[in-house]
């Protein structure tokens, strides 16, 4: 619940910061890709020990 709720608040801040609608749509995407590679490499991340 926690993690979706950050993916939708970042198109709001983003919409608020910059005045080109486009662009920030374009921002907010590239940023919630980003977190996304993050959150699926921590997961990754924190089994990795203890397969070893």
């Amino acid at each position: 619940m926690g993690n979706g709720s950050v993916y939708k608040l970042i198109p709001g801040i983003f919409a608020e910061k910059v005045e080109d609608p486009r662009r920030a749509q374009a921002l907010s995407g590239a940023l919630i890709a980003i977190a996304g590679a993050l959150g699926a490499f921590g997961g990754v991340l924190v089994n990795l020990p203890a397969s070893v």
